[in-house]
């Protein structure tokens, strides 16, 4: 008899102490769902970023064929 209440004395510590982390790893759980959620914002942005920086280079390189057009048939027509 002594033995079964030792274990269950036991048992009842364990669930006690598991009860008192259940508010910690709420916590946590909360705080990692924040940080997820800034994660996939900075990605967001930085993937808004790539594609605007894509954008600008196909344009900067558009036109730098552009001049090097003109360039040539100015050249051409001075030769």
């Amino acid at each position: 008899m002594q033995r079964a209440r030792d274990r269950l004395e036991r048992a009842l510590d364990r669930l006690e102490a598991a009860a008192a982390r259940v508010p910690v790893l709420t916590a946590e759980r909360k705080a990692l769902a924040e940080e997820r959620d800034r994660l996939a914002r900075a990605l967001a942005q930085m993937e808004a970023e790539k594609a605007a920086l894509r954008q600008a280079t196909d344009a900067a390189a558009h036109r730098l064929d552009s001049v090097i057009v003109r360039t040539r048939g100015a050249l051409d027509r001075t030769h």
